[in-house]
């Protein structure tokens, strides 16, 4: 039983490891494109809060990842090169909550293939690297529906906590860029 719980454990920290590398490695290689131009001028920290969302409301709507990225900008610093690492951390922690998700729903085998294929997902790398609201997004809907789902079923009770947990993170999906 502990060798076979170790072996589980020890595959997914190697996973979340190699995803993290894969996700660091290069990550400041491509210059900006455009619309990452626009996130960095828009979540600059030495603006109030109001005029950032001034900025925003007048060039997207993508108004939950350029808050968090200007929070990020306030405790790291306003520079291009730390900026990527925003969404780099934030594909790691959608790594965890991904394997969280589906060890809840699913088997410790299928779980951890899961997270295998993830992991190496091209789509999920790139959005890692880039200063885009795409992994933000897909954090929020990994959390929404770890909200709603237990145990391969819809949660069969909902507490009032619960409630307001679920309303909040779709409030937060509706002001995200693809949902």
């Amino acid at each position: 039983m502990f060798k076979t719980k170790f072996k589980s454990i020890s595959a997914v920290f190697f996973l979340i490891l190699f995803g993290s590398i894969l996700r660091i490695y290069n990550l400041n290689f491509d210059d900006f494109w455009y619309d990452e131009m626009v996130t960095f001028w828009l979540s600059d920290p030495n603006l109030t809060f109001f005029e950032t969302l001034k900025r925003v409301f007048s060039s997207n709507l993508m108004v939950t990842y350029e808050i968090f990225l200007k929070l990020y900008h306030q405790l790291v610093g306003y520079d291009v090169y730390n900026s990527r690492y925003f969404s780099s951390i934030l594909s790691i922690i959608s790594l965890t909550f991904f394997y969280a998700l589906l060890r809840k729903n699913s088997s410790n085998e299928a779980a951890i293939y899961g997270l295998l294929l993830l992991v190496i997902n091209i789509y999920h790398i790139k959005y890692s690297l880039e200063l885009r609201s795409y992994i933000l997004t897909f954090l929020f809907t990994i959390i929404l529906i770890s909200l709603i789902f237990e145990n391969k079923k819809i949660k069969p009770s909902f507490e009032i906590l619960n409630y307001f947990s679920i309303f909040f993170v779709s409030l937060i999906l509706l002001f995200s860029h693809a949902f």
